[in-house]
Order: C-alpha cells, then structure tokens, then sequence
C-alpha cells in the first residue's frame, strides 16, 4: 500500500512527535540518574565527613604530652570537615587549654595538684569570726575532680 503525499507527512509527523517523546523521556531520565548519582556522591561524602566527627573523640583530655602541654591541659572539642576535590579534604579541629595547677591554696588546706581540666570544688562550714564578730566560711575539704576522659590524640593523624 503506497501513501499519498498528505498521509505520508501525517505519519511523518507522527514519527517525529514520539521520537520527540521519546527523546524528553530519556532526558529526563537521563537528568533523573545524574540528580540522584550526585545526591549519592554527596551523602557519601557527608558519610566520610560523619566518620571523621565521630572518630575524633569529642570532649576529651590528653593522656599525654601533646604539642608542648603535659597530661589535662588540652581538651579536644570535636572537629568538623568537608570534601575538596576528589580526595582532599579539609578538617577544622576546635581546642582548648587551661594549665595544670600545683600548690592551690584555700584557706589553710593546700591542694597539691590539678589537671588544667579537672574540677576543684571546696566544702565549707560556718565558723564564729571571734575578731571580726560575724559568721564566716571556713574551707573544710577541698576535692579535685576528673570531668572528661582521657583520649590520645595520635590518633587524629595531625601529629602530637
């Protein structure tokens, strides 16, 4: 059966409409694959960022010297970090120091030492002030503290 001129452009047209169809499936598909291939890659990237927050021990004292302090003095923070580029990646780690004590005195009692993240706390009792002629505070204890754990920092692989 041969097509006259009319039918032959209608069935073109025809062709040529599902083949457009056809066509914005496919880029739409196409978009679809590439839009979740990225939201994959991202989530994998936030995965790995996740796993270097979690492995960096949060709130933890060093057990040990590190970059010039002694045992206590360094509390880690935590840190955070994000993917440059296809393997680099940048990692801030949040810190902080407060020195080691020796020989702390509170009234008459003398704390020998304490860690520059312990906790010192003082138990007082109220005692006549014969000279003065008011009630006053006396240091009765005086009771050091470990707030955070221990961690060792070599493992963050920024050296110690």
């Amino acid at each position: 059966m041969r097509l006259n001129g009319v039918e032959a452009l209608r069935k073109a047209e025809k062709e040529a409409a599902e083949h457009r169809h056809r066509v914005e499936k496919l880029r739409a598909t196409k978009e679809r694959v590439e839009r979740r291939m990225k939201a994959e890659k991202d989530l994998k990237w936030e995965i790995e960022r996740l796993e270097i927050e979690k492995s960096a021990m949060p709130e933890r004292a060093n057990e040990g010297a590190f970059r010039g302090k002694v045992k206590g003095e360094v509390l880690f923070c935590g840190a955070a970090g994000s993917k440059r580029g296809q393997e680099d990646w940048e990692v801030t780690f949040k810190w902080a120091a407060s020195e080691n004590a020796t020989d702390i005195k509170i009234g008459n009692i003398t704390v020998p030492s304490k860690e520059g993240w312990a906790y010192l706390w003082v138990r007082y009792r109220d005692t006549d002030d014969q000279a003065a002629k008011e009630l006053v505070k006396e240091p009765i204890g005086a009771y050091v503290e470990q707030v955070y754990e221990y961690g060792d920092f070599s493992g963050l692989g920024i050296g110690v």
